[in-house]
Parts: C-alpha cells; sequence; structure tokens
C-alpha cells in the first residue's frame, strides 16, 4: 500500500499532532545544538518530515510553532522570531514538493534542498 494512500485515511486529529509534535522536536533539537556549540542549524529537519507526511500547510505550522517553542524555551528574547520564516518556507517548499511527487524522482530531494 502506498504512503500516500495510508496518509490520506488517517484520523482528523493526525495532522495537528505531528505539527505539535515537530515544533517540539525542531525547538528541542536546535536548543541542544546550540548546547553543543554546533555550527549546523537542526529546526527545520522535523519541519521538512512533517511536510512531507501531511503537506505544506501542516508544515508552515511545524515551521512557525517551532519558533514560538523556541522563543518559549529561551524566555522570549525575540531572537528567534524572524528565521520563523526561513522555517515556514521550508514547509511550504517540501510540503508542496511531496504534493506533486517530486520527491520521489532521483534529483527531487536534491532539487527540494537547493
Amino acid at each position: 500500500m502506498k504512503l500516500r494512500t495510508i496518509l490520506a485515511a488517517r484520523p482528523a486529529w493526525l495532522a495537528p499532532a505531528m505539527v505539535i509534535l515537530g515544533g517540539l522536536l525542531n525547538a528541542a533539537t536546535s536548543w541542544l545544538n546550540m548546547g553543543l556549540g554546533s555550527p549546523l542549524f537542526f529546526d527545520s529537519i522535523f519541519t521538512a518530515i512533517v511536510a512531507a507526511l501531511a503537506g505544506p500547510l501542516a508544515g508552515i505550522a511545524t515551521g512557525l510553532g517551532s519558533h514560538v517553542f523556541m522563543e518559549a524555551f529561551h524566555g522570549f528574547s525575540g531572537a528567534f522570531l524572524p528565521f520563523a520564516l526561513c522555517n515556514m518556507a521550508t514547509g511550504l517548499i517540501v510540503g508542496l514538493f511531496a504534493r506533486k511527487d517530486g520527491l520521489r524522482a532521483s534529483l527531487g530531494p536534491i532539487l527540494c534542498a537547493l
């Protein structure tokens, strides 16, 4: 059975749960990454996963939620909200690629990442 068929029959609560969990996981991996002092950005991995599985709107919501959670983790400094647009764009782009089956082609994920 195709993944698209399985996800089309998902319960109504699954997409919102994925958005909240994805946002929390993005914030947590970003917090751990900052603690390790790594120069990498891990705040959009779960945004891309949620967008690929649940669509572009869920990806956008996950991107926004990630940065709201990061603001909460860091005392609402305002430093993370400007980057929410970038994370939301990740959700939109990956979600649109997934909707058009662009992630199945061999070059699809590379084009999506670029």
